[in-house]
């Protein structure tokens, strides 16, 4: 069972240490949330110092005037026009695409019975030598 679960663990594991290393990706999220507070100033939301990360399929769907470009669309073409250096991100999160498909459910399942297993084992050592 550990042998079964352990490369998803892993990987989790490396993606996780990856993200938060990654300066590339921090300046990614940082320009994010640059673009956020312009867009909000005047609101009670100008000059977050953080945004959820449920809010980045936002971007997506937050259009301009014409209905023509994204927000999404627009960051990249910032992007790529100042920050290019932040487009090879991808490189310091190797192990992101492999995490993404561990599956924690299954992880879990496999973990509680992997304690199921280890309690009735004690049970029965018990039981052997009582």
């Amino acid at each position: 069972m550990v042998q079964d679960i352990k490369p998803d663990i892993v990987a989790a594991t490396l993606a996780c240490e990856e993200i938060r290393d990654s300066k590339k990706f921090a300046k990614l999220l940082e320009l994010v949330l640059l673009v956020g507070n312009y867009l909000n100033s005047g609101t009670k939301n100008a000059q977050a110092v953080g945004f959820e990360i449920s809010y980045l399929p936002k971007l997506t769907s937050t259009k301009d005037a014409e209905n023509k470009t994204t927000l999404l669309h627009y960051l990249v073409d910032i992007i790529e026009e100042k920050f290019d250096d932040v487009l090879t991100f991808s490189e310091e999160v190797a192990h992101v695409d492999r995490a993404s498909r561990v599956s924690l459910d299954s992880i879990q399942k496999t973990l509680k019975q992997m304690d199921s297993s280890v309690k009735n084992l004690e049970m029965d050592l018990k039981d052997l030598f009582v």
